[in-house]
């Protein structure tokens, strides 16, 4: 619902959508938390009508590509790396429609809008999940169905480290790698090589440790934030309370004062 009237917002403002970036950074600062806080388990919550409103929302703002002189350009870009980040949760949810949706809105931004430098790149890598990593890096999820998830994630590992890393840096730490452009092996190629050494180690040194510094970086203040937001929610809640159960407690004291003094033979103050 919010998203849907944040979209109207912005259709309705015929173009002037910067001051709408502080109350939709924070729309969707509250959105990742919720997914990534209440969705681990519970794959429901990740439903196509959420995916969709984000990804509608970002395309609209042309968060996707934004530059350091875009007017706004912080909030845009903490907006596109929640967007990015909400994508790659909905690739994990294997089996399900939406994440093939994921994988394909993912895949064109990577070939069409996105420059990424190599922590970004890590950052991909490591959150597009198990497929990738099999031999128990990375567990699959309670639903299986890796052999197909595989197969979407393909043309996103293709284009992350053909078009993405740097090539110098890239043959340094994978020289095995197979040749990622124009071979049409490279499925078949890629699945067989992500069960070597060279390819674990690759994650175990530079991925995993990567990832999870860029998340410290760059989503650790937003979960701060909404930590404290939902504290501030919660004792303003508990304030709340506190109050009405005094006004409770008041006015039903009132109501026994009054009501023994009305009653017949009670003795009239002084």
């Amino acid at each position: 619902m919010m998203l849907e009237s944040s979209l109207s917002d912005l259709r309705d403002s015929q173009g002037v959508s910067l001051p709408y970036f502080p109350s939709l950074l924070r729309l969707l600062r509250l959105l990742q938390d919720f997914l990534f806080s209440e969705g681990t388990d519970n794959q429901t919550l990740w439903s196509e009508k959420i995916f969709e409103g984000v990804v509608n929302l970002l395309d609209r703002l042309q968060a996707w590509h934004s530059t350091p002189g875009t007017p706004g350009a912080l909030e845009l870009r903490e907006m596109a790396q929640i967007g990015l980040r909400i994508i790659t949760g909905y690739i994990q949810q294997q089996d399900s429609q939406v994440s093939v949706m994921a994988c394909v809105k993912l895949h064109s931004l990577l070939q069409t809008v996105l420059s990424l430098g190599w922590d970004e790149v890590c950052f991909l890598l490591g959150r597009l999940g198990a497929p990738l990593w099999p031999g128990g890096v990375m567990e699959a999820g309670p639903n299986g169905g890796q052999t197909e998830t595989f197969s979407q994630l393909v043309p996103i590992v293709r284009t992350l480290l053909d078009q993405h890393a740097d090539p110098v840096t890239l043959h340094g730490l994978l020289p095995s790698l197979p040749v990622t452009n124009g071979s049409p092996t490279f499925a078949q190629d890629l699945q067989s090589y992500s069960h070597t050494v060279e390819w674990l180690d690759f994650y175990q040194r530079h991925v995993q440790p990567t990832m999870e510094q860029y998340e410290l970086d760059q989503f650790g203040k937003s979960h701060d934030l909404m930590s404290n937001f939902w504290n501030s929610c919660f004792d303003d809640l508990m304030s709340t309370a506190l109050r009405r159960d005094k006004e409770r407690t008041y006015s039903k004291d009132k109501f026994q004062v009054n009501d023994a003094s009305s009653r017949p033979g009670t003795p009239m103050r002084s």
